[in-house]
């Protein structure tokens, strides 16, 4: 009896894991929107196998390192004005340069992408037969100011470099968000798969 217990508690402990309960959000906030619909998006992805490419966040952790140590550096620096001149010059131009860098890679780079990777065996199944193989997908979103519609469109990225970009999605956030802030995860999940593999299976050749 005590091990038919235990593993009843074991199995829905890991159910608890697999299922985290959803944080309520203010269905007001179009950021708030933004954030949750696409967060929705990239659990359903992780859930089917998808490998996140972090180069891009990780581009911006190294430059925020980068930045942060020059401005120690001028600050801790332990020498009193006008001794420390020289180290505060060369802290000002490399924090300019750290931070110029850390703005191409959000602005020119990032831009509106909130995901980006690629799940082989999920893709395959849809693409059977297709010779031309895909290198990574991009996800991408926004919520314009004083507007309801959460707007997606997708990149395919192939070995060959070529970029395919999907029409722009548009779901209705009045319709995903309960009454108490919740977003409806079974139907953004619904909606995504739907659009996700018509593209992979008739955009693409």
């Amino acid at each position: 009896m005590a091990s038919a217990t235990k593993s009843i508690n074991d199995v829905s402990s890991v159910k608890k894991k697999e299922d985290p309960k959803p944080s309520p959000i203010n269905k007001y906030s179009i950021y708030e929107m933004k954030a949750a619909i696409d967060g929705q998006i990239m659990e359903y992805l992780e859930k089917n196998e998808f490998v996140e490419d972090n180069l891009n966040t990780n581009l911006k952790i190294v430059f925020g390192t980068f930045c942060i140590f020059w401005t120690g550096m001028a600050y801790f620096y332990p020498k009193p004005f006008p001794e420390n001149f020289s180290i505060s010059v060369v802290s000002l131009v490399m924090y300019m340069i750290g931070s110029s860098l850390y703005y191409y890679v959000e602005k020119f780079m990032i831009k509106q992408t909130f995901y980006t990777g690629i799940g082989e065996k999920y893709v395959q199944n849809l693409r059977q037969g297709n010779k031309e193989k895909l290198k990574a997908i991009k996800l991408s979103s926004e919520i314009k100011d004083y507007d309801h519609l959460y707007q997606m469109w997708i990149e395919f990225v192939t070995l060959e470099g070529r970029i395919v970009k999907s029409e722009i999605f548009k779901l209705d956030c009045t319709k995903v968000c309960d009454e108490k802030g919740y977003v409806n995860r079974d139907l953004v999940f619904q909606q995504f798969k739907k659009i996700f593999d018509e593209e992979l299976t008739h955009k693409l050749i």
